[in-house]
C-alpha cells in the first residue's frame, strides 16, 4: 500500500489525529470530524482557501482553521480586501509626494513599487495605471522611463512640479 493511501486510512480511523500534508492530500477526503486546517501559506485564491479550510467542521462541531503569513502577505490580504476602490487620502498623499517632493522640471526620482504600494496602502497596478495616465493625459505631466526590476522612474518635464502641486 502507497504511504499516502497507508496515512489517509489511518487519519481516516482516527489512529493519527494530525496529518500535515500539501492541498492534493485533502482533495477527495471523506472525513467530517476534521477539527481544524492550518495553512503555512496563502492559497492562491479566496475560492481554493475556502475550498481547504471547509474540510473543517463538517460534522457540526466548533473548528479552526489558521492562516500563518508575514508581512509581504499581510500586505497582499489588505490590498485584496480594498481592490475595489481606491482610498482618496492615499492617493493624495501619493500625488503630493510626486509632485511636491522638491522634484523639478527635468528631474529623474524614482518609486520602488512595492514599497510604495505598502507606503500608501494602493495596490501596484492602481499606482502604475495612475501614472500612465499622467503621462499619457492630455497635458502629459511626466515621463515613464523603463523599469529597471522592481522601480518605477518618473522624469518630469513641460511643467514643473510646484505648478503641479499648486493646482
Amino acid at each position: 500500500m502507497k504511504k499516502r493511501s497507508r496515512v489517509q486510512e489511518l487519519f481516516c480511523s482516527n489512529k493519527i489525529r494530525v496529518v500535515v500534508a500539501t492541498v492534493a492530500f485533502g482533495m477527495g477526503l471523506d472525513k467530517s470530524d476534521v477539527e481544524g486546517v492550518i495553512h503555512y501559506r496563502l492559497p492562491e485564491s479566496l475560492e481554493e482557501y475556502i475550498q481547504e479550510t471547509g474540510r473543517a467542521g463538517r460534522d457540526g462541531r466548533l473548528s479552526h482553521c489558521h492562516l500563518l503569513f508575514d508581512s509581504t502577505t499581510f500586505y497582499k490580504i489588505r490590498s485584496l480586501s480594498h481592490s475595489d476602490g481606491i482610498d482618496e487620502y492615499a492617493m493624495s498623499k501619493f500625488l503630493n509626494q510626486i509632485f511636491s517632493s522638491g522634484n523639478t522640471m527635468g528631474c529623474i526620482c524614482s518609486f520602488p513599487k512595492e514599497s510604495t504600494s505598502r507606503k500608501f496602502d494602493i495596490k501596484e497596478e492602481v499606482l502604475l495605471t495612475v501614472l500612465t495616465q499622467l503621462e499619457i493625459g492630455e497635458e502629459q505631466y511626466l515621463h515613464l522611463l523603463p523599469q529597471f526590476s522592481v522601480t518605477c522612474t518618473l522624469y518630469f518635464h513641460k511643467t514643473s512640479p510646484q505648478l503641479l502641486a499648486d493646482k
